[in-house]
């Protein structure tokens, strides 16, 4: 559903102006929850898609300096505070640069060697979707790993339940069958990885 452009500007003011003392995008806003003033680098990434939407990449200036850091230090082997998978942020980072030209500029030959280094990594179907439908944002071959998602479907086509995101440090995962298969028939059946912008948001739910 498409939102009005002065909503998603409010938004945007709201973000931009949502900041630690660096000036990095904060993951909750401080008048809500005052006590967590956590910068996770994927949420980061899913605001800067926002804010290059509008216009206004240069309002989140050193968050995406933080972006690129994490990115290059290879610190999102160690996940992110709200996903653990590193895929889950270079697959957000993918999708960025697909759609901004600048974003690209900055972070593409950075993330292709980020992205060759995950190759084989593990077989979650889940990961696999990611780093599949990340590889063709980028234009790159999926270096066999199509076909090697495409082998952990079930007989009725659908694929495992895997957790995309956690309750922060606490051991509580999101995620479900639907949302995984979800992904993967995107990374399977459209080459081009044009997963729709808004994703699959209405399967998360808690894994049994």
């Amino acid at each position: 559903n498409r939102i009005a452009r002065a909503d998603a500007e409010r938004a945007a003011d709201l973000g931009a102006s949502n900041v630690d003392s660096r000036g990095h995008l904060l993951a909750y806003f401080r008048d809500r929850a005052p006590d967590r003033d956590h910068v996770d680098p994927a949420v980061c990434v899913n605001a800067l898609y926002l804010l290059h939407l509008l216009g206004r990449a240069r309002d989140a200036a050193e968050t995406e300096a933080l972006v690129h850091r994490f990115l290059v230090d290879a610190r999102h082997l160690e996940g992110t505070r709200y996903y653990q998978s590193p895929d889950t942020f270079l697959f957000f980072l993918a999708r960025l640069c697909a759609r901004f030209a600048p974003a690209r500029a900055r972070f593409a030959a950075p993330l292709a060697r980020a992205l060759d280094a995950r190759v084989g990594a593990s077989d979650s179907a889940l990961e696999l979707s990611l780093r599949v439908l990340a590889r063709q944002r980028l234009g790159l071959d999926d270096r066999g790993e199509r076909r090697v998602l495409a082998a952990r479907a079930a007989a009725d086509g659908s694929f495992p339940s895997y957790a995309l995101f956690r309750a922060g440090k606490r051991a509580t995962y999101y995620g479900c069958a639907a949302l995984t298969t979800s992904f993967a028939a995107a990374a399977i059946d459209r080459r081009d990885g044009a997963l729709s912008d808004a994703g699959p948001s209405t399967y998360y739910a808690a894994p049994s």
